[in-house]
Formats: structure tokens, sequence, C-alpha cells
């Protein structure tokens, strides 16, 4: 629960600054930080209003990380300056012991519940209303569905030792990316991400107030799903188990269990299915957006939407290695993207993150 406060509600890791400038480039500086690359930071405090906002940082060293200012104001930058990672626009209505609702700052602005009672997984669900934290309606998946809620997989034990994780998310929504088999050391390559999402997909029906989505895992079992890990079989799935949207197409009351299109098959066993990296004849990378599919009206499925900044691929999932930064071309012109491998039920993949500012809200 506190990830989810951290980097929807609150942000983290707020740090006391000083600033200078050269051109439009602002240096901060603070010994040990702990910011990342091509992190989004919100700088507040310093009298120079120009140097003040939410920026996503480069160069980072151990004490310092440069961001772009806009105007001329003076160097050094005065004021009490803090930076913390920015968070996301999200709310926490509702709040119960190990438990809590979250919300949206925008879009449809349903709401997820949380209950963090499990020692290695957390439950969760999507409403559409709430009145409490324990009580909300037209919930997806219904418990028809999942009993209980989806699972999120925080550890295959009950030890304490540090996990990696990412979370990409903007004020509609939200993936969350667990290294939930990392038992040994923080130091161990991180391979065993699962991934998860919730909040708003991009629809193709006019003014939709319900294209919210839910992904998880659908059991206790290790890692019983993962945001859309398809198989290898084909492009095309009707229905996946681990994803539910809150209505359908025509806003009829009650969860839809989706599917969705996207290129290719993303994971084998050995490794060795796919296209091979770079491509034959081309010399790239190719990869797609991942469509969800609705079972009506056609039997074989109505692409109801998208899931933005998230996409996959043809190739095999040892193209290039985990959390790999590269910058796309063509029509990914001026967009920035993360390869992150993922682990389902000892079955791998790799899937391709956006890691830049142009995915919306």
């Amino acid at each position: 629960m506190a990830l989810l406060d951290a980097c929807l509600v609150n942000g983290y890791n707020s740090k006391t600054i000083t600033i200078t400038r050269s051109g439009s480039t602002a240096t901060a500086t603070c010994t040990t930080h702990g910011f990342n690359n091509k992190q989004t930071i919100l700088i507040s405090g310093a009298n120079e209003t120009d140097y003040n906002g939410t920026f996503r940082i480069t160069n980072v060293t151990t004490n310092t990380f440069d961001y772009t200012v806009t105007g001329s104001p003076a160097t050094p930058a005065t004021g009490t300056i803090t930076a913390k990672v920015n968070p996301s626009g999200w709310t926490k209505p509702y709040t119960g012991t190990n438990k809590a609702a979250f919300r949206p700052g925008a879009g449809a602005q349903h709401y997820y519940r949380f209950d963090d009672t499990g020692t290695t997984q957390t439950r969760f669900l999507g409403y559409e209303t709430m009145s409490d934290v324990d009580t909300g309606t037209n919930g997806f998946p219904t418990n028809a569905q999942v009993t209980g809620g989806m699972y999120i997989q925080k550890s295959n034990s009950a030890d304490a030792v540090i996990r990696p994780w990412y979370v990409l998310a903007t004020s509609k929504r939200a993936y969350v990316f667990t290294d939930y088999l990392e038992a040994t050391s923080v130091l161990t390559p991180y391979v065993y991400f699962a991934g998860y999402g919730f909040g708003d997909f991009d629809s193709r029906v006019p003014a939709d107030a319900y294209n919210s989505f839910t992904s998880g895992g659908t059991s206790s079992a290790n890692n019983s799903g993962s945001l859309f890990l398809q198989n290898g079989s084909g492009i095309f799935t009707q229905q996946v188990a681990n994803f539910y949207i809150a209505r359908n197409y025509a806003s009829a009351a009650g969860a839809v269990n989706v599917g969705r299109i996207c290129p290719g098959s993303i994971y084998s066993t050995t490794g060795q299915a796919n296209d091979s990296f770079p491509a034959f004849g081309t010399n790239g990378f190719i990869m797609g957006r991942n469509y969800i599919t609705e079972p009506a009206p056609s039997s074989k499925g109505w692409i109801r939407g998208e899931t933005p900044g998230y996409y996959t691929h043809y190739h095999r999932y040892t193209s290039m290695p985990s959390e790999t930064y590269f910058t796309g071309t063509g029509v990914y012109a001026g967009k920035e993207f993360m390869f992150l491998h993922l682990y389902n039920a000892n079955s791998w993949a790799s899937i391709v993150l956006e890691v830049s500012d142009t995915w919306g809200p």
C-alpha cells in the first residue's frame, strides 16, 4: 500500500537541493539524492519561479541531476528548495486497516480498492462508486468472476528483502511491476517482474464513461496472471482470465471479461520463438499497441480501445537485456521506451513501456 501512496498520491524521496543554471540547463545538487535518470521530479520552493514545476531529469549522477528551464532565472537559485518524485494526481478517499481505495484525478474516475492484509499478496478490484472502504457498486471484476478481487504478487515468501519495482502512472491509469521472486539480494539481476494495471484505457466509444480496466492475478497461485501476457499461439485472444473492464460498449451494467490483440506472441519457454532482432530487411525493432477486444458484437471480438504507453513486439524476449532504454523512430519518433522482461508461471516474456511524457494524462 505504501508504494501506491507514494507513487499515486504523495510523491516520495523528498530532498533539499541547490540549483545553478547554464543556459536552459538547471543543475540540481544533493548528496546521494537517490533519483533515477528520466524520472519525473517535482521541484518547489525556489524564489525564482522558473526553477519550480514538474520536470523529467537527465544526466543523473550520484549527487547531481539536470533539467531544462524556460526563461533566464538568476543563478544560483535562492530559497529553501526541495525535490521529490512527482505524484500522479490520484486521491485516496477511503482508508481502513491495511485497506484503501484510490481514485484517479482525471478521466472516468472510478475507484480501485486494495486489501493489503496478506503477507505475500495484495487483493484489488475496481468499483464505479464507493461509500466507504468496504462498500462499492458494480465491481470489476465481479465477485462471481474473481471471488474477492484480483491478486498482486508482492513476494514469493514472507522475508524482508527489498524487492525492485516499477510504476508508470498518469492521472488516469497506473501500471505496476514487481520483482516478486527476488529472494536473495537486491543486486541479483531483476528478471522476475510481474505486471498489473488499473485505471482508464483509451476507448473508441465516443464519450465513454466506463473505459476502466483492472488486470491482475486470478488466484493465489504463483503469479496466476500478468498484465497483457499472452501465450505463444498467435496474435489474437478473445478473452483472458485476468483482464476486466467496467461495462461493455453499450454501457450496460456489469463487468466484462475482455481480450486483446497485440503484435505477435510475446513469450516462449525456450526464448527461440518469433522474429530475430534486428528485424530482417528493416534492421529495426518491430512493436505495436495492445488493443482491448470485447466478445461482442462480433463472435471474434470487437476492438473497444487500447492501453496507452504499453506495447508488445514481434521478437524474442531475449532481444535486449531487461531495463534497456531506447529511442523510437518513424511513428515513434520523439518517444523513449524501456524494454522489460516479465515472468509468468514458468514462462518468460518481454514488453515495451513508454517512459516519455507523450502518452497522455
